[in-house]
């Protein structure tokens, strides 16, 4: 009874420093993250309007671009769902940190089984303070969600093929956790690889694709998976439509270098270094090192073919890289668990001055204009709102967007489609089209607040 007691005081105490840590980062980011806003219009239109789009075909990006329903859906289902007890903002802000703070758990329970209970404890402790993780786990975003749910789907992979479970729990429970991965991020195809590897690793031959456990879990997947590819192919004319949409948003953004992910890791993980090598060179868990190396390559060959990069799609990394380096720092023995305490001081203090650095505090003037803004258009008789920002300005407006490229084609649209709507207008100082010589002519409210960067926020290596 004391062990049980014991076990679920520290799953307890990693769920709550973990929650804490991400949940007080939303207000240290208050203005949300435009892919934040994409999910939540997608999530909140599903609750109002009972539709995977925009409201009025709001556009990705442009107004020709395909509609934002390509992207992920799981997501935005479970804003759809919080959106039944609030449309207040503020109640998104508990998702992701809620789901981050559980893949913390869940990767307790991963490497405890994997390893022991000491490289557990460091792997959940690192995992769940690092600064990259800390920080988008705190964001409405897909990126934690992916992580944390792959986490669940190793685990069951791990009971089952590794520990020869019996039960076909396990394999129909990974079969199940792998959809929702797949439906939340479409880069869990880089895990199918890493499964399949794993087991020609295991097995040393094919075999095991005779196996009718694999099949149960196979069979389980598309079952959930199934009905999107079917949804696709009504909406886009193709099963592959979802994929064939988020290639043309990664091609719009552009591409890095193939060492674009190597030398951010350099510069992420630089503390880490000596003992991730030691973890690699340790003998004593064969089998679940050998995991977690394939873990390693498998992602960072995946992520760097890539043609568009950003540092955070680097997370499914990270617990292959804390793990290994965790299980170096046991190597050292009783050396190794002042170095561990040493390196979370060091990280922590990183993270509040990483943070600190890349970012404006609730108090800029230019979050509260944004704010102000946002809250006027909101009390306001406005049928449309002119603006850029129109992902961000309808999440906290919820006003329909006209989304315009220059100011004749402005006068355009009021003097025909929307001519007897009452129209306002919001922009930021340097917006690539600005109204403010127009504003006597137009003879409608234009807002305008200085140019801040909440929009296109990317951590850099």
């Amino acid at each position: 009874m004391k062990k049980i007691n014991k076990f679920l005081i520290i799953l307890f105490l990693l769920f709550f420093v973990s929650f804490l840590l991400r949940f007080s980062l939303t207000y240290y980011t208050p203005v949300k993250y435009w892919d934040e806003t994409i999910y939540a219009n997608l999530g909140r239109n599903l609750f109002l309007y009972n539709e995977y789009s925009f409201f009025h075909g709001f556009a990705d990006f442009s107004s020709n671009w395909p509609l934002a329903g390509f992207r992920a859906p799981l997501l935005p289902f479970l804003i759809s769902i919080v959106s039944l007890f609030s449309l207040n903002p503020f109640i998104l802000n508990f998702i992701i940190p809620i789901i981050a703070s559980l893949g913390v758990v869940g990767f307790y329970l991963l490497v405890k089984e994997m390893f022991d209970k000491k490289v557990a404890i460091y792997s959940a402790l690192l995992y769940s303070v690092f600064p990259l993780n800390v920080f988008w786990g705190s964001k409405l975003l897909t990126d934690t969600l992916l992580i944390t749910i792959v986490i669940f789907a190793v685990y069951f992979f791990y009971l089952g093929f590794f520990k020869n479970s019996e039960s076909y729990l396990n394999y129909i429970l990974f079969g199940i956790f792998s959809a929702l991965a797949f439906l939340s991020r479409y880069s869990m195809i880089w895990f199918f690889v890493l499964f399949f590897c794993v087991l020609f690793v295991k097995f040393k031959d094919l075999s095991f694709l005779k196996n009718k456990d694999l099949w149960v879990s196979v069979f389980c997947f598309l079952i959930i998976v199934v009905p999107w590819f079917i949804f696709n192919y009504i909406s886009y004319g193709s099963l592959f439509g979802f994929l064939i949409h988020a290639q043309e948003a990664s091609l719009r953004w552009g591409s890095q270098s193939f060492l674009f992910y190597i030398k951010s890791l350099f510069s992420l993980f630089f503390l880490f270094i000596p003992f991730f090598i030691l973890g690699v060179l340790n003998r004593k868990y064969r089998d679940s090192r050998n995991f977690m190396i394939i873990w390693f390559f498998i992602i960072i060959i995946s992520a760097s073919l890539m043609s568009h990069k950003e540092v955070r799609y680097i997370l499914p990394i990270l617990p292959a890289i804390v793990c290994l380096s965790s299980l170096g720092l046991v190597r050292l023995k009783k050396y190794g668990e002042y170095l561990f305490y040493v390196l979370i001081l060091l990280f922590l203090i990183f993270n509040f001055g990483y943070l600190k650095s890349s970012y404006y505090s609730f108090d800029s003037e230019d979050h509260k204009c944004f704010f102000g803004a946002m809250d006027f258009i909101k009390d306001s008789s406005a049928d449309y709102v002119v603006t850029e920002h129109f992902s961000p300005v309808y999440f906290y407006t919820l006003k329909p967007n006209i989304r315009v490229n220059n100011y004749t084609f402005i006068k355009g649209l009021i003097e025909t489609e929307y001519f007897d709507n009452e129209i306002y207008y919001y922009y930021e100082t340097g917006d690539w089209f600005n109204l403010t010589a127009e504003t006597d002519e137009i003879n409608n409210l234009v807002y305008s607040c200085n140019k801040f960067n909440v929009f296109d926020i990317s951590l850099r290596s």
